[in-house]
């Protein structure tokens, strides 16, 4: 059973694990960061990473313009993404396997959000439903403009810069 101690500066706890092998007559002790902490936050730099990553997809997507829907899309999962990185930020926190913002609002525990704020994020919901499970492909191009896109877009830079705030 590996041996717990507290480290001498603040920092991930550290495990020691002692063996030996008769075989081999082979001593030693191996010390390592436990693993819950090290994995909390590999997943907060992974959520982060796969909302900057679809930041810069729609951001791309909007310049082609002849995808704008997609783009739109990828605004809602950019926002997601950050909200489950904050989540997972917070001790021993998994993020809920939602795409509902009011869920995952609740569970980052972000009090007194700006009415501005939460109600673009409220605001931004629909596009994920919308541009996946479209009833009509043509109301679809309609309803996302290049102009409609680029504002959203522009709202969704604005708020994934706010919410990363809270990952310092």
């Amino acid at each position: 059973m590996p041996e717990k101690r507290q480290p001498e500066s603040s920092g991930p706890l550290k495990a020691a694990l002692i063996f030996f092998t008769p075989k081999t007559k082979i001593f030693g002790v191996f010390f390592c960061d436990i693993i819950i902490l090290v994995t909390n936050n590999k997943k907060t730099l992974t959520w982060l990473k796969l909302s900057e990553e679809d930041l810069e997809m729609a951001r791309s997507l909007l310049q082609e313009k002849s995808r704008a829907h997609y783009a739109a899309y990828f605004c809602h999962q950019t926002i997601e993404k950050m909200l489950k990185a904050i989540i997972s930020r917070q001790d021993s926190k998994i993020p809920a396997p939602t795409h509902n913002f009011k869920i995952l609002l609740d569970q980052t525990g972000l009090k007194n959000l700006p009415e501005d704020r939460k109600k673009f994020l409220f605001s931004l919901m629909p596009h994920y439903i919308g541009t996946r499970y479209p009833e009509d492909i043509t109301n679809l191009y309609k309803s996302y403009t290049v102009k409609f896109v680029t504002e959203l877009f522009q709202k969704t830079e604005e708020m994934f810069l706010w919410l990363k705030e809270f990952l310092k």
